[in-house]
């Protein structure tokens, strides 16, 4: 079971993603590195500070880098099967018997696994 915490953060960076021209959540990571240089945290202690914050800014810059991608990838999957369904038939006569690359990409893999 997800926890709601991890929820509530992965639809904050969605929504971010898919409805901001210009999203915040892939280089807020960044603004965790602020977080030792206001504390004005230097030399040998100030490592128990920078160690955490550059772990954080890592883990969220991946995390959010890798919801931008899958959003990506869920937008060209869903155009795709929006012209297979309804676009191809819009345009002139010879496009009616082309297909998406992602249903041509689904085709040769499924003949690869038949041949396997």
């Amino acid at each position: 079971m997800m926890r709601p915490t991890y929820l509530k953060i992965r639809r904050l960076v969605d929504n971010d993603i898919k409805t901001s021209p210009r999203p915040i959540s892939p280089i807020l990571g960044v603004a965790f590195l602020l977080i030792p240089v206001l504390t004005g945290s230097w030399g040998y202690s100030g490592m128990l500070i920078w160690l955490p914050a550059v772990l954080l800014a890592v883990a969220w810059t991946a995390f959010a880098w890798w919801r931008a991608i899958r959003a990506f990838r869920a937008s060209v999957i869903r155009g795709d099967r929006d012209y297979d369904r309804r676009l191809k038939y819009l345009l002139p006569g010879e496009y009616a018997r082309t297909e998406s690359a992602t249903a041509s990409r689904r085709r040769r893999r499924k003949r690869r696994r038949v041949k396997s």
